[in-house]
């Protein structure tokens, strides 16, 4: 059985792990990237790997050059901060804190990547592609953009997952897809290019129940305008859409990652102020990774 290497959606755990913070007694960054750094961990463990890599998305993403508009919707909500719950008064716009958090894990020993030019979910793709063949790759995300890399050694790791109100982590591997989406994992760009997506503002130029349709009947776009006179004709009007569209949810398997032996959480030297800090999951996780063995003597 192959190894398994966790790649983590640095930006998802940043997004998850800022929405639930609550800070009493310490300074709200201090609370916020010690959830952070725990949720990894834990689900580092609960994956029992034993390399990591967590990947950020990049300052300048090629995306925007295609469309503008691209995550206009979300560019706006980065700055809608909310300082009335009890716990977060002290609350700024979440990428305030991510310099910080990724100073934190350099001086704990914890790796990541970040690009210019291409997003978590490129890396987190280019790594599915890299790595598969010597190691089981666990990526811990929910996205549906990653069903398109899924296959027989490759799954995503929902830990946000809950059944009627209770945490229920599950992997989501890629025989789910068709039971998710109605398509395979190889479809995936092609409903994603048709249906676009309100979440990363990228234009609809079909409804999922007609874009199914479609690739159910004929496979590809070409396909269907190439034998079907009706989609023809509804389709070639937007074709400089769909291509754009086809260009933006295609994501990019050959970033150049650290090789996977490279990839280790290392055991830190911590001063005393900083283990106070750190959740109980990486002292954890450490202890997984680096146990402990009895003396001979």
């Amino acid at each position: 059985m192959k190894p398994t290497i966790f790649i983590v959606d640095g930006n998802y755990y940043l997004h998850r792990a800022y929405a639930v913070t609550r800070a009493v007694h310490r300074d709200f960054s201090i609370a916020l990237s010690s959830l952070y750094i725990g949720m990894i961990c834990k689900d580092m463990a609960a994956v029992r790997a034993k390399k990591l890599l967590i990947c950020f998305d990049g300052p300048a993403v090629f995306r925007f050059e295609l469309w503008p508009y691209y995550k206009a919707n979300r560019r706006e909500a980065h700055t809608a901060v909310d300082n009335t719950v009890p716990g977060r008064e002290g609350a700024k716009e979440i990428y305030t804190y991510l310099d910080g958090i990724k100073a934190l894990l350099t001086e704990i020993g914890m790796p990541f990547v970040q690009y210019d030019k291409y997003e978590a979910d490129d890396c987190c793709c280019s790594a599915a592609a890299q790595y598969k063949d010597s190691y089981n790759v666990v990526i811990g995300t929910k996205d549906k953009d990653s069903y398109q890399y899924l296959d027989a050694d490759v799954s995503l790791y929902d830990s946000s997952y809950k059944v009627h109100g209770e945490a229920k982590p599950r992997y989501i591997t890629a025989n789910m897809v068709k039971e998710l989406k109605g398509v395979e994992p190889s479809e995936m760009r092609t409903l994603q290019a048709l249906t676009g997506d309100a979440v990363d503002n990228i234009p609809e130029i079909l409804g999922p129940r007609q874009a199914k349709l479609l690739i159910k009947k004929y496979g590809t776009i070409k396909n269907a305008m190439a034998k079907d006179k009706e989609y023809h004709d509804m389709l070639l009007p937007k074709l400089e859409e769909l291509k754009r569209n086809a260009k933006l949810v295609t994501l990019i398997k050959d970033v150049k990652l650290p090789k996977a032996a490279d990839l280790i959480v290392k055991k830190a030297v911590l001063d005393e102020e900083l283990k106070n800090n750190l959740p109980k999951a990486y002292f954890n996780l450490i202890d997984y990774l680096y146990p402990k063995t009895n003396s001979l003597f």
